[in-house]
């Protein structure tokens, strides 16, 4: 599988489900579901999970309690689900950033992502974008690039967070473009934007949810976009790979997980319901409006999925020494 997840993959996930999913778990569920999103209530990820709950509830009646446990970069929240009875009861709105890369990133953790818990599915993708402050003269990533050959280790790329998917995919395009750029990690968004709208950073990469309405109102430019195919939200901007970069893709993605050994009827229950929700056009909407893409899949490939995440990933933070702030 490749790095990360485009529309023919999509298909092909979603055509992945197994007959396994034919079963059903006689009387699931029979109460609360408890959904531990490892994220602050009213962020994106937060945004997404309770869309799904509430078109759980919609679909199937089913009655899903979204629970906020920030923290530690995701482990906080990851780390509670893994220790969780495995009945069905309680799973996690999982992230790339717990899920395939903390456990590289971190020495230890109070749990191991590939054994501790039951791929459930696929949830969503959304794509990076990077930007730059108007007043800067770069109009796309290749003019940005060319500047940084000029001057190596002082054109300037920000990020949110040591460790985090920008972070990564910064990385990763210096070592494809064999340019050497100067990588400024901030504690939050909102610093890192105010500097690259200032002018004080060249560019600055983060979620396309994040900085979309920044684009559209004209305080930032975009330079290039990381997902596969070109965003629907901005669909003049150019991806990473159709600027010199061929099969370049990061994106930021989410699935759902369960406890390990959470019984394989209740996994294809669970899974079952969950394709039903990520096609209702409520779904769609709100996650196209949040810059992500529903996508669905099988356990089994989800699984797959995931150690090929774990793989890639694990890699550009060993290679790039990169440690947790």
């Amino acid at each position: 599988m490749s790095a990360g997840i485009n529309r023919r993959q999509a298909v092909a996930l979603a055509a992945g489900v197994s007959l396994g999913g034919l079963a059903r778990a006689a009387g699931y569920p029979e109460q609360p579901i408890k959904m531990v999103v490892a994220f602050p209530a009213g962020g994106g990820p937060d945004l997404l999970a309770r869309t799904l709950a509430e078109a759980l509830r919609s679909a199937k009646g089913w009655n899903v309690l979204v629970v906020n446990r920030p923290g530690v970069g995701g482990n906080l929240g990851t780390g509670e689900v893994a220790k969780a009875a495995p009945d069905g009861y309680t799973v996690l709105f999982g992230h790339v950033g717990a899920l395939a890369v903390n456990s590289t990133l971190f020495k230890q953790l109070p749990f191991d992502p590939l054994k501790d818990f039951a791929p459930v599915g696929m949830i969503a993708t959304s794509p990076l974008v990077m930007v730059t402050g108007s007043t800067k003269p770069y109009q796309s990533l290749r003019d940005l690039l060319a500047e940084a050959k000029k001057r190596p280790g002082e054109v300037s790329v920000g990020f949110s967070g040591s460790g985090t998917l920008s972070h990564l995919s910064s990385t990763q395009l210096a070592t494809a473009a064999q340019v050497k750029l100067a990588l400024v990690p901030y504690k939050g968004a909102s610093q890192g934007l105010i500097d690259v709208v200032g002018g004080n950073i060249d560019a600055y990469v983060s979620s396309l949810a994040s900085l979309l309405g920044h684009v559209q109102g004209g305080k930032v430019r975009a330079l290039a976009i990381t997902s596969a195919q070109r965003s629907p939200e901005l669909p003049a901007v150019a991806t990473v790979a159709e600027q010199g970069y061929p099969g370049f893709e990061a994106v930021t993605w989410f699935g759902l997980v369960a406890p390990a050994a959470t019984p394989p009827a209740i996994v294809a229950e669970f899974n079952a319901a969950l394709q039903s929700a990520l096609k209702s056009p409520a779904v769609i909407e709100k996650f196209r409006v949040d810059g992500s893409l529903p996508v669905a899949s099988s356990p089994e490939a989800f699984g797959r999925f995931l150690r090929a995440e774990t793989t890639r990933w694990g890699k550009v933070v060993r290679d790039a020494g990169v440690e947790p702030q």
